[in-house]
This record gives C-alpha cells, sequence and structure tokens, in this order.
C-alpha cells in the first residue's frame, strides 16, 4: 500500500500532466476540451484533497484549495474567451 506521500507525489505528476495538456489543448483552440477537462481535474483535486481530513491547515491543503481555485479562474476565463470567438 502507497504511503501518503506517495499518493500526495502521483496525484501531484498527474494533476501537472493534466494541466500540460490543457495547456496545449487551449493552444489549438478545443476550448470545449479545455473546460470539460478543468471540470474534471477540479474534481479530482477537491475528492484527492479530502482524503486526507486530518491534513486540514496544512501546506498541501492549501495547495491544492489554491490550485482549485486558479482552475475555476481559467474555466471562467475560457469561457469568456469562447463566447467571445463565437464558439459553442
Amino acid at each position: 500500500m502507497k504511503s501518503l506521500r506517495e499518493m500526495v507525489l502521483d496525484n501531484a505528476d498527474y494533476l501537472l500532466s493534466a494541466t500540460k495538456a490543457i495547456v496545449q489543448r487551449f493552444v489549438d483552440e478545443e476550448m470545449d476540451l479545455c473546460l470539460l477537462e478543468l471540470s474534471r481535474i477540479q474534481e479530482e483535486a477537491i475528492s484527492f484533497g479530502g482524503l486526507d481530513r486530518a491534513g486540514e491547515g496544512t501546506e498541501s491543503v492549501f495547495l491544492l484549495t489554491e490550485y482549485c481555485e486558479a482552475l475555476y479562474n481559467s474555466y471562467q476565463f475560457i469561457e469568456e474567451e469562447k463566447n467571445l470567438r463565437g464558439r459553442d
């Protein structure tokens, strides 16, 4: 069984990789896929943050919260950009 530290590092690697993929989709102007992936990744980050209830108030929980806020803001930006470009 993996330790909490190993799970955190694995999840961080996954989130970094997924974030890079979203940036590439944005560059490729695949706005709908960006929005779908942002939503999915935010749900996964929230879910992961809930695994360690004892970690409340720790730096890792703070960073996950900041990351989720950045995902939300990115979602809002891309949605506005999509609307400006007239894509449904």
